[in-house]
C-alpha cells in the first residue's frame, strides 16, 4: 500500500469504512492533498531527528580516532542529544498544545541547524557535547508538534499509523547515517559532511514554516480529529500537567516506553558500530552495511505495527506486549552468544530483527495520548518523550560506564564488556513487559 493511500484512506470516527473525506472536510480532493503535503513537510524534517540520533554510532569511532575520544566520552557525547531531548520534551507539548506546532516545528530545526555548525566546529569533548545539547534540544518539538498536527489532521483510529509511517520516514534519516554517512565522510570528511546536515536542517525549517497549518480550519475545512469532537477549549499550561501527571496509566506506559527505547537506541544508536568492529575485527564500512540492517528493520517495524494496532489487533497494549517481548529475545544472541555469531550474513539478520522489534515501540505514542483529554496530546507526547530521552541517555552512559570497567585489549574492548552492557539492556526490556501488563487500556486500574 503507498503512502498516500495509508494517509488517504481509514475508517470513520464511528468506525465504519469510508472515504477520510466523505462528507467530513470541505473539498475532499484538496483536503488529501492537503494532507499529504503537511505529511511530507514534516517527513523532511524528521529525517533530521533520526540522523543525528543515530549518527554517532557511525562518526563516534572516526571522532575518538582524531581527537582521541574514550568510550566513557563516546558515551557522555551521544548522550546529550537525548539529555536535552528529555529536557525539551514537555515545554515542547505545552507550547504545542498552547501556541500551535507550526511555530514550535519551524523554529526548532532553525536551532537545530545552529546545533549542528557548533558541533561542527568542535575540537574537544566540551563543545561537541555542547552542539549535541542543542541539536537535541531543538528537536525535540519535531515529533510532539507531528502528533499534535496529526490529532487534529486525521481521524482517532488512524494516529498508530500515522506515527508509524512518520517513524518509518525517519528512519530513513538513520538510514542515511549508516553506510551512506561513512562513504560521505570517507570522500569528505566528517565536518564537512555535518555542514551539509547544517544547510538541509535549515531548509527544513524554512519548508515547515512555510507549508504546515496547525489545524484544517486554518485551511478553511471542516473540523477532523480532535477538534472536530466539540467546542475547543483554551488550553493552560497548568491544567495541562495536572491532568496528565496525576494519570496512573500514563506514568505505566512510559515507563515501559523508556525502557523499550532507551535499549533500544542504546545499541542501534551507538554501540552497535563499535561492537561490530571491536568484537568481530570489522572495518568501518562493512560495520555501517550491519548497521544500516537494523534501520532497515526499523523501517519495516514502526508502519507494520501501527497498521497491527489500528486495525488488525486494534489494541495498543497488545501490540506493545508483544514487541516489547520479541524484542528482549533479539537480545540473546548479543548476550550469551556475543561473539560466537558465525557469518557475516546471520549479523546482518539479527540486526535487522533487532530493528523490526524495536519498531514495535512507536504504537507507545497512540497508547499515550489516549490516557489523557484530546485536547492534551501534546503535553502526553511530550511526557513520553522525556522518558524515552531519558532511557536513551541513562543507557549510553551506563553501558559506556560498563565497557569501560572492562578495560582495552590492543585496543579494542572484549566481547565479555559488551556482553555485560547488552545484557543489561535486556533485563530492563523483561520488566518493560510487567510494566505493560499492569497497564489497562479501558482505563480501569
Amino acid at each position: 500500500m503507498s503512502t498516500e493511500k495509508v494517509l488517504h484512506y481509514g475508517l470513520s470516527r464511528d468506525g465504519s469504512s469510508s472515504s477520510l473525506c466523505a462528507g467530513k472536510p470541505a473539498g475532499d480532493a484538496a483536503y488529501r492533498r492537503k494532507r499529504v503535503i503537511l505529511f511530507l513537510a514534516i517527513s523532511v524534517g524528521y529525517l533530521v531527528v533520526f540522523f543525528q540520533r543515530v549518527a554517532p554510532a557511525i562518526v563516534g569511532p572516526v571522532m575518538a580516532e582524531e581527537l582521541g575520544l574514550a568510550a566513557t566520552d563516546l558515551g557522555i557525547m551521544a548522550s546529550m542529544y537525548f539529555w536535552a531531548q528529555a529536557a525539551g520534551c514537555i515545554p515542547a507539548g505545552l507550547f504545542s498544545d498552547t501556541f500551535g506546532p507550526r511555530k514550535i516545528i519551524a523554529i526548532g530545526l532553525v536551532c537545530a541547524s545552529i546545533g549542528t555548525a557548533v558541533f561542527v566546529m568542535g575540537n574537544g569533548l566540551s563543545v561537541l557535547a555542547l552542539g549535541r545539547f542543542i541539536i537535541g534540544l531543538s528537536v525535540s518539538v519535531v515529533f510532539v508538534g507531528a502528533m499534535k498536527i496529526f490529532s487534529d489532521w486525521f481521524y482517532p483510529n488512524e494516529l498508530a499509523t500515522c506515527s508509524g509511517v512518520l517513524l518509518a520516514v525517519g528512519n530513513l534519516g538513520a538510514l542515511l547515517s549508516t553506510a551512506p554517512l561513512n562513504l560521505l565522510i570517507g570522500e569528505a570528511g566528517w565536518r564537512n559532511a555535518f555542514w551539509m546536515v547544517a544547510a538541509y536542517t535549515l531548509f527544513s525549517g524554512l519548508l515547515a514554516w512555510v507549508v504546515l497549518r496547525n489545524t484544517p480550519k486554518e485551511c478553511g475545512f471542516e473540523p477532523v480529529g480532535q477538534t472536530a469532537c466539540g467546542p475547543e477549549k483554551a488550553v493552560s499550561m497548568g491544567e495541562a500537567l495536572k491532568v496528565v501527571f496525576t494519570t496512573r496509566r500514563f506514568y505505566l506506559v512510559t515507563i515501559a516506553s523508556t525502557l523499550y527505547y532507551g535499549t533500544l537506541m542504546n545499541v542501534g544508536g551507538l554501540w552497535s558500530g563499535p561492537y561490530l568492529q571491536d568484537v568481530y575485527g570489522l572495518g568501518k564500512s562493512a560495520a555501517s552495511g550491519i548497521v544500516m540492517c537494523f534501520t532497515i528493520g526499523m523501517i519495516c517495524g514502526c508502519p507494520v505495527s501501527g497498521w497491527l494496532s489500528d486495525k488488525i489487533v486494534r489494541s495498543r497494549k497488545k501490540v506493545l506486549i508483544l514487541g516489547i517481548l520479541m524484542h528482549a529475545a533479539a537480545y540473546i544472541p548479543l548476550v550469551f552468544f556475543t561473539d560466537a555469531v558465525s557469518s557475516p550474513a546471520m549479523l546482518h539478520a539479527l540486526f535487522f530483527l533487532f530493528g523490526a522489534t524495536g519498531g514495535f515501540f512507536v504504537v507507545c505514542f497512540a497508547c499515550v495520548k489516549e490516557t489523557t483529554e484530546p485536547r492534551f496530546a501534546a503535553t502526553a507526547v511530550g511526557g513520553l518523550n522525556m522518558g524515552i530521552a531519558v532511557g536513551a541517555a541513562l543507557f549510553q552512559n551506563v553501558c559506556g560506564m560498563i565497557i569501560d570497567s572492562f578495560g582495552r585489549t590492543d585496543g579494542v574492548y572484549s566481547a565479555e564488556a559488551y556482553s555485560a552492557a547488552f545484557g543489561l539492556c535486556m533485563a530492563m526490556m523483561l520488566a518493560a513487559a510487567v510494566f505493560m501488563l499492569l497497564f489497562r487500556e479501558n482505563g480501569r486500574q
